[in-house]
């Protein structure tokens, strides 16, 4: 659960993730998070974070399946959830305009077009991972998207449902 509070900070509230087979507690009661969240799994309610200094326009806050990432005002990006992956691992990302997560993949836009990926690669969804001329990033499940400023639309990763056929 995220919540984009009116003085612009987020709470957080995360406390479950799938295993193989089991629902296993990935934050357990009084365990801090790294944005400074306190998880607490008696109330199952969010507990407000310290004001993020979050940029307020489109696409710079994104929730993945089980991640939650921001892009600060300063353009470096912040994350917090499940790490198994590497899906959070964006505290090196800079002049980042904007955010899209997928699954257990995380994507970033910066200010030169630049497009940034990290985490789970199955499918091939990170291979957008420095891509130049993009107006826009978008994340699926399984699958990435990215708009080059001349209009054309790539895509890369899992094609099960044929969402990939982004063509004519």
């Amino acid at each position: 659960l995220t919540i984009l509070l009116s003085n612009g900070s987020l709470s957080f509230y995360i406390g479950y993730d799938w295993d193989e087979k089991n629902l296993v507690e990935l934050y357990p009661e009084g365990v801090t998070l790294e944005t400074g969240i306190t998880a607490d799994t008696d109330t199952a309610a969010a507990t407000e974070a310290p004001k993020l200094d979050i940029k307020p326009t489109r696409n710079t806050i994104a929730a993945g399946d089980f991640h939650t990432v921001a892009v600060k005002k300063n353009g470096t990006v912040v994350a917090t959830g499940c790490k198994r992956y590497g899906e959070c691992n964006v505290s090196s990302w800079k002049n980042v305009v904007a955010v899209s997560a997928g699954s257990h993949f995380t994507l970033g836009l910066t200010s030169d077009g630049t497009v940034l990926a990290t985490g789970k690669n199955i499918y091939g969804q990170c291979r957008v991972n420095g891509y130049r001329n993009a107006a826009a990033i978008s994340a699926g499940y399984d699958h990435s998207l990215v708009l080059l400023k001349d209009g054309t639309v790539l895509t890369t990763g899992s094609n099960q449902q044929g969402q990939c056929n982004v063509g004519d």
